[in-house]
């Protein structure tokens, strides 16, 4: 087995066009390959045993093998390796690698699903040698957790190479070793990671900026519900405190690449006509209506307009039925619904491209 997938990554990969795209990656049946390894092997061809996979290699053997979409991340510190082929490449430096492959091995409040604890990496040894790991997690100190098929001790152990890193065995373990973050930095060369992985902590890193908006901080909203469409995420929040929480919902729609792509508020209706609570009901769509100008700035003045109008507005105060208007790159639809004691404002904004 570990000669057909040395002949797929450096001599199939090399010879033909690969598949990249997640449906074609998807369809993508190693096992029709094996005629084609038996015939070349028959035909005398030779398969290098003796070195690893280059970085492209790898990525191009990673994508057939996990059949789906992988990022490379590239360390801008090491030698330079050829990636022409590689059509998901992010550089940067080894320490914003080590970041994001530790947020990948913790759950992210409940959007990037925790992985299952395997990354291929290359690590470089400080003079000429590239070498191939996998990375397995963290430990209860902090210290990275790889895989290393490296013969006898790992590559990384102080003895076997020039980059001054010292790995430690994890004791009763079938070729486990630990090294330090900042040890790891420091040789890690390239991680390769699933792209739906990668997308899920963009998102967790758009929701965290998110809700640090003031809309979220004042009332306290909190994330009660997630939803997911492929890598489209849908979130829904309602105010931590008791007296309102049953009165007031939010969702977020957010989408990779494009942000917050839909947001929506719902009132009840007797929390907005109440005496004596009405007031944080007109407080809580102004505040709705201002964080949907800050999508855009060219939304900023049609919200604060809004804002400014909410207590006069014939929707809002339940006089009417529905009105729209555009905001920003969306467009925000205020409108009411349910009957007697369900009756609901719902104020909808949808991005629009």
């Amino acid at each position: 087995m570990q000669k057909f997938f040395q002949w797929m990554g450096t001599v199939w990969v090399n010879r033909n066009e690969v598949p990249d795209s997640a449906e074609d990656l998807a369809r993508f049946d190693m096992a029709s390959l094996i005629p084609e390894y038996h015939a070349y092997v028959a035909g005398g061809g030779e398969i290098d045993l003796e070195h690893g996979m280059r970085m492209e290699e790898c990525w191009l053997m990673g994508q057939l093998t996990a059949r789906e979409p992988l990022v490379c991340m590239v360390n801008s510190l090491q030698p330079p390796q050829p990636g022409e082929r590689i059509t998901r490449l992010q550089v940067m430096e080894g320490a914003q690698i080590l970041s994001l492959l530790k947020r990948l091995f913790a759950p992210q409040q409940g959007t990037a699903e925790k992985t299952d604890g395997m990354f291929s990496a290359g690590v470089y040894d400080g003079a000429d040698i590239t070498h191939q790991i996998t990375l397995r997690g963290v430990d209860e100190s902090g210290n990275i957790l790889y895989w290393d098929p490296w013969p006898g001790r790992s590559l990384l152990c102080a003895e076997n190479n020039s980059a001054g890193v010292a790995a430690q065995a994890v004791p009763d373990s079938d070729r486990l070793w630990v090294l330090s973050p900042e040890e790891m930095e420091t040789v890690i060369l390239y991680a390769l990671v699933p792209l739906k992985d990668m997308e899920a902590v963009a998102i967790d890193s758009e929701l965290t900026r998110m809700e640090s908006a003031d809309f979220f901080q004042w009332f306290h909203l909190e994330r009660v519900g997630m939803a997911r469409e492929g890598a489209v995420r849908g979130v829904t929040y309602r105010p931590s405190g008791e007296l309102f929480r049953n009165a007031v919902l939010v969702t977020i729609t957010i989408a990779p690449g494009r942000g917050i792509t839909a947001a929506r508020l719902i009132l009840h209706r007797g929390f907005i006509d109440s005496p004596r609570d009405g007031v944080f009901a007109a407080d809580i769509a102004r505040s709705f209506a201002i964080f949907l100008g800050g999508l855009d700035a060219s939304g900023d003045a049609a919200a604060r307009a809004l804002a400014e109008q909410i207590d006069g507005n014939d929707v809002y105060r339940g006089a009417g039925q529905q009105n729209e208007q555009a905001i920003g790159h969306g467009k925000l639809t205020t409108h009411n619904r349910g009957e007697a004691q369900e009756r609901l404002l719902e104020m909808l904004w949808i991005g629009i491209g």
